[in-house]
């Protein structure tokens, strides 16, 4: 199990798969592609079992969601919607330790995996954009305060928008073409529970 600094995840990993060990680590893989080659590269000549320790499809209301997409009671499912508000920013701290992943690699990982889990198709194309515009001290850190992010799938598209602000939120439907299925996570006001909704036209 690696639960290190992001930072830190490749090089345990590739410590891990050298030593024959089956890995199960913290996302992300890596903070560059270069380390996260690397690690895959590493498991792959060990040929060691390696899982990444996304969460999401074992939330009951997330369990809930994927029945109905599977049962095509939205139809044929076309787009998936994510948008994101994190109840508050980390302190400048997280930033300037640089070991860190921060918002990308952090918080829009899961809708990376959310998206290719509810809708059962695999991404083609990804263009992601970022701005620093209410916190711009993070720019020398390389990081960014909200990312919209959008996917391309062989037969659908997806929108994802993630924002360090007042809200503590996370909405995410699947739009098919006779309904959609949304699952919505208030941070505030139900920091334990999470809840879904269908609705068919």
């Amino acid at each position: 199990m690696i639960a290190t600094p992001d930072k830190f995840h490749a090089g345990a990993i590739i410590a891990a798969a050298e030593a024959g060990k089956g890995i199960l680590y913290e996302k992300p893989l890596a903070i560059t592609l270069a380390d996260a080659h690397a690690a895959l590269q590493a498991v792959a000549k060990s040929g060691v079992r390696l899982q990444i320790g996304f969460m999401r499809g074992y939330d009951p209301a997330y369990v809930a969601a994927l029945k109905r997409v599977e049962a095509h009671e939205i139809g044929e499912p076309v787009l998936f919607k994510s948008v994101g508000r994190d109840k508050e920013a980390p302190p400048i701290a997280a930033y300037q330790s640089n070991v860190n992943g921060m918002i990308l690699y952090n918080n829009t990982i899961h809708d990376f995996d959310l998206a290719r889990w509810l809708m059962r198709d695999e991404i083609t194309e990804v263009h992601t954009y970022g701005t620093v515009a209410i916190w711009p001290e993070v720019a020398r850190y390389g990081d960014v305060v909200a990312s919209l992010v959008n996917l391309s799938y062989s037969r659908a598209s997806d929108w994802q928008y993630r924002i360090l602000c007042a809200g503590g939120v996370c909405i995410r439907r699947a739009y098919g073409d006779r309904g959609v299925q949304g699952i919505c996570f208030c941070w505030q006001s139900l920091p334990d529970a999470g809840d879904f909704s269908l609705y068919v036209r």
